[in-house]
């Protein structure tokens, strides 16, 4: 009985512990598989969240910045969080084999609330080491193409087309004055011919003016003989009166003919010198390449110092505007997609090192009521005496408003490609050396831009060299410049900037090489084509007017005759019955 009692219990005890064993394997399953997925989770996240971070920058900046950007290394910290970035590259669109700006380094501080919303609040931003127009490895892939810029080349007469090529294809004044003057020498030509012989001729004056002397001499005894006459002196004056209403019809067509054709006689005159002005750039040659030598040869790197000047303003300004308008109307927490409210951006230029401070940086200026401030100051640096700009803009209604100004002192150029040997060109130049001091204020309204600026360029060495007659006098007289001062007109808009220059140095050359311009053969026959082309008409438009003015002084002359004629009056009988017996009693 015992016996049976033992095996009972130890049955029971193995069952009980077999159960609790059952029991503790489903609890450490279930603790065990949320535990490796969050493990995986945070593995994952350790592993890629920097690769994930790094696409969403590149992707996010290269759609604002129409152009691939390129990010070698980014690293993120969540206690505070936060992003450092090292070496950017953003692709200049114009020329993909630069980039329009290179960041060495970038650290952000970001409020990690707002970010869970979408909403980048940067609390302080510190860049250091931007370079602009450096050189990429492979060409960056370009997203929005850029407006390219146009390819100036100085040419030679091999280069150009001939005269009568440039007259047929190209749309001339003169050939609009010769059209005009035909015009209005066939309108009026008809018209004056037929009712000039529609006028009362000489023949007809003389008899007007007989009949009436034959009324005036008529010896009148009677009152019946008295009436008879002053009824034939009226009939006679109503012939009269009609035939000066002709002329006086036809006087007012010949003074506007007249008009007219002088009008086109002039225009004619005047066509084929405006034409040769317009067109000696094209079969000359010379005029189109002397007349904005600064532009050619300084234009390229006054564009790039203003980029330089707008790089920033167009990175904030590079936002889809569509896609803010959108957020704006939907979005009730009041903040701005972008908004880094401190930041200090070094920029390297020069091998030297410049500081500017920012302060409220965004594409939604509506939200945060205030402008974006920047500030750049330096001073006593090796390669400047001092740089200091400073200025404000902010976006409303999805377009750029800003106002800025620069003053820059003792800046060192050292050899600096103007023309480089490499561009194709018939005319290459360089500075050697060289001291620069520029001001000036630009405004922006609407994208657009306007401004102007004041380029002293000093203590001039300079290099170049030409590849024919032309460019080997400008190149002469390019070397002898030690001091030029250029002014420039900025224009266009944010994303395409324009920035033209003149100075003396274009006088200097048009002077020099005056003769050259004068005495080349294409801008003769150019001048002689012109002439012929107006010569035969303006003898046809001429004699024409010169035929309407004879015309007209006939007629004028036949009119005052006829308003004579009319004011003809019958002597009274009385009067001349006295005026006889005062000479009876005389004689």
């Amino acid at each position: 009985m015992q016996d049976s009692n033992l095996v009972t219990f130890s049955l029971n005890n193995r069952n009980q512990r077999i159960s609790l064993n059952r029991q503790m394997g489903k609890i450490s399953l279930f603790i065990l598989v949320p535990t490796v997925l969050f493990g995986a989770v945070i593995l994952l996240y350790l592993l890629f969240a920097n690769t994930i971070l790094k696409n969403a920058a590149e992707n996010g900046l290269g759609d604002s910045l129409g152009a691939e950007v390129n990010i070698d290394d980014l690293d993120h910290s969540l206690m505070p969080f936060g992003i450092s970035i090292k070496r950017m590259q953003a692709t200049d669109p114009s020329a993909p084999i630069r980039n329009k700006f290179e960041i060495a380094s970038l650290a952000a501080d970001v409020d990690l609330m707002p970010l869970l919303g979408g909403k980048v609040i940067v609390e302080n931003l510190i860049v250091d080491d931007v370079a602009f127009g450096t050189t990429r490895q492979a060409p960056g892939e370009v997203y929005r193409k850029a407006e390219k810029p146009s390819n100036f080349a100085f040419p030679t007469l091999e280069d150009l087309p001939s005269v009568d090529e440039v007259l047929e294809n190209t749309p001339l004044k003169t050939t609009a004055a010769i059209s005009n003057a035909k015009t209005v020498y066939e309108k009026y030509e008809v018209p004056l011919k037929s009712r000039y012989e529609a006028l009362p001729d000489e023949e007809k004056l003389n008899a007007y003016k007989a009949q009436v002397k034959a009324l005036q001499d008529t010896d009148v005894k009677d009152p019946a003989s008295l009436a008879n006459a002053l009824q034939s002196l009226k009939s006679l004056k109503e012939n009269i009166s009609a035939d000066k209403d002709k002329i006086s019809e036809f006087v007012a067509l010949a003074q506007e003919a007249k008009h007219e054709t002088a009008d086109s006689v002039t225009t004619l005159k005047s066509a084929p010198q405006e034409d040769y002005n317009l067109l000696k750039g094209l079969v000359g040659g010379d005029q189109a390449a002397i007349d904005q030598v600064s532009q050619h040869l300084f234009g390229d790197k006054a564009e790039l110092y203003v980029k330089a000047l707008l790089a920033m303003t167009e990175l904030a300004a590079g936002d889809d505007s569509q896609a803010v308008e959108k957020e704006e109307a939907i979005d009730d927490s009041g903040l701005p997609s972008l908004w880094i409210k401190n930041a200090k951006i070094s920029v390297n230029w020069l091998d030297e090192s410049i500081a500017s401070e920012w302060k409220n940086i965004t594409s939604q200026h509506s939200l945060i009521q205030s402008p974006t401030t920047f500030v750049v100051k330096s001073a006593k640096a090796n390669n400047w005496k001092t740089i200091d700009i400073n200025g404000t803009f902010e976006m409303t209604n999805s377009a750029l408003t800003s106002t800025q100004s620069w003053n820059i002192a003792g800046l060192t150029m050292k050899d600096i490609a103007l023309i480089p040997d490499n561009a194709a060109q018939k005319l290459t130049a360089s500075i050697n050396s060289g001291l620069l001091n520029s001001s000036g204020k630009l405004s922006i309204n609407n994208n657009q831009l306007m401004g102007q600026s004041e380029f002293l360029l000093s203590k001039l060495a300079m290099q170049a060299s030409g590849t024919n007659d032309l460019t080997t006098a400008i190149a002469d007289i390019v070397k002898q410049q030690d001091a030029i001062n250029l002014i420039s007109d900025i224009t266009g808009s944010v994303f395409n900037p324009s920035v033209s220059l003149s100075s003396d140095l274009d006088k200097q050359l048009l002077s020099a090489l005056g003769d050259n311009i004068k005495n080349n053969p294409k801008l003769n026959e150019l001048k002689q084509k012109l002439n012929a082309k107006a010569n035969a008409q303006l003898g046809t438009s001429g004699d024409q007017l010169e035929n309407i003015n004879a015309l007209l002084a006939a007629a004028e002359g036949d009119s005052n005759a006829l308003s004579e004629l009319l004011n003809a009056q019958l002597a009274d009988p009385k009067q001349k019955a006295i005026d006889k017996l005062k000479d009876k009693l005389f004689n």
